[in-house]
C-alpha cells in the first residue's frame, strides 16, 4: 500500500478532490476510478495522467485505465488525475508525451557510482575503496552524472585523501583530523596506510604545503558546487 493524490476532471473542470489516497500497488487504474465514480462514466473515454510534482508536466499514462498503480510507485509520481472525455473523443497519447519505457526511467532516478578500477596500484585501490564507501552509504548520483560528475568527485577525493595518507599523525598533534567517513576505510580500520610507497622512499620525502592543500581543498569545493549537488 502507498498514498497518491487523485483528482478527476471533466475536461478542465475539477469534479473530485484532490483527495490523499491509500491504494493497493497491485489494482488498475480501473479499479480507484471505478470505486471514485460507481457506475456514473461507464461510457466515457478516461485519459490517465501522473505527475510527481506540483509543478511538473503532467504526463499521460500510454496504457490508460488497464495500466497497474504499481507504475506510480516505482516511478515515484504521487500525483494522478483522471480526465474525462467526450464521447466522441478518443483516448489517444500524442506522441510528445508518449510515456517512456518503465525501465529506462528505473534507471535514470537510479544512484550510480562510477565504475571501480583494476587494482594495479595502491592508489587505485584507495579510488576502489571510496567508491564502496559511498555504495555502504546509498548514496550515488542519477541520470548518469555518475559517468561524469561522479568520477571526477572520487578522483578528487582519492587525490586528497592520498595527499594527506602519510601525514595523518602530525595532522591529528595539530589538531586536524579525517572526517569520521573516511575512518572506516577498509586501511584506515587496519590502522595501515594507503600511500605505503612514501614510507619506502629513500630519497628526501616531499612535506605538506599549504599550496598543495589549497589546491586540493580547492578542487573539492569545485565538485561541490557542480549542478549535481541542486539535483541531489
Amino acid at each position: 500500500m502507498f498514498f497518491i493524490v487523485v483528482q478527476i476532471n471533466e475536461g478542465t473542470k475539477i469534479l473530485t478532490g484532490p483527495l490523499a489516497k491509500e491504494v493497493e500497488e497491485n489494482e488498475l487504474f480501473s479499479t480507484l476510478f471505478d470505486s471514485l465514480t460507481p457506475g456514473n462514466y461507464l461510457h466515457h473515454n478516461v485519459r490517465v495522467e501522473v505527475r510527481n510534482k506540483d509543478t511538473g508536466p503532467w504526463i499521460t499514462v500510454h496504457e490508460g485505465l488497464e495500466s497497474k498503480l504499481l507504475l506510480m510507485k516505482m516511478l515515484e509520481f504521487t500525483k494522478l488525475k483522471y480526465v474525462i472525455l467526450p464521447s466522441d473523443i478518443a483516448v489517444s497519447s500524442p506522441s510528445h508525451i508518449r510515456f517512456p519505457n518503465a525501465f529506462t526511467r528505473l534507471m535514470e532516478f537510479k544512484l550510480q557510482l562510477p565504475v571501480q578500477k583494476r587494482e594495479d596500484t595502491r592508489n587505485i585501490l584507495l579510488y576502489n575503496h571510496i567508491i564502496q564507501l559511498l555504495q555502504n552509504k546509498n548514496v550515488g548520483w542519477i541520470g548518469g552524472d555518475h559517468l561524469t560528475y561522479g568520477t571526477r568527485f572520487v578522483e578528487r577525493i582519492t587525490k586528497a585523501v592520498w595527499y594527506i595518507d602519510p601525514h595523518l599523525e602530525k595532522l591529528r598533534l595539530r589538531g586536524c583530523h579525517l572526517p569520521s567517513l573516511f575512518n572506516s576505510l577498509p586501511v584506515y580500520q587496519q590502522n595501515g596506510a594507503y600511500n605505503e610507497y612514501y614510507q619506502r622512499m629513500k630519497k628526501k620525502k616531499p612535506q605538506l604545503t599549504r599550496l598543495e592543500l589549497f589546491q586540493l581543498a580547492n578542487s573539492i569545493e569545485i565538485s561541490l558546487t557542480e549542478p549535481w549537488i541542486s539535483e541531489a
